[in-house]
């Protein structure tokens, strides 16, 4: 993206850009800390963010009496 910044800017911004994140998680109450920084950089570029989090539950992992 940095290589041409500008033109990946532009590109992001006509076509609506996105930055598509995918956590698969084994335990219930993953957070997401996005550093300012971060932040920045998507507004620059034009990007929206997409967060998609999947809690893998499995019987054999879970306690049961």
């Amino acid at each position: 993206m940095d290589a041409n910044a500008p033109a990946f800017a532009a590109v992001s911004q006509r076509f609506g850009g996105t930055m598509q994140l995918v956590g698969n998680f084994n335990d219930i109450g993953a957070g997401l800390n996005v550093a300012k920084g971060v932040i920045a950089r998507l507004a620059f570029y034009g990007l929206q963010l997409d967060l998609d989090t999947y809690y893998l539950y499995s019987d054999a992992r879970e306690c049961t009496v």
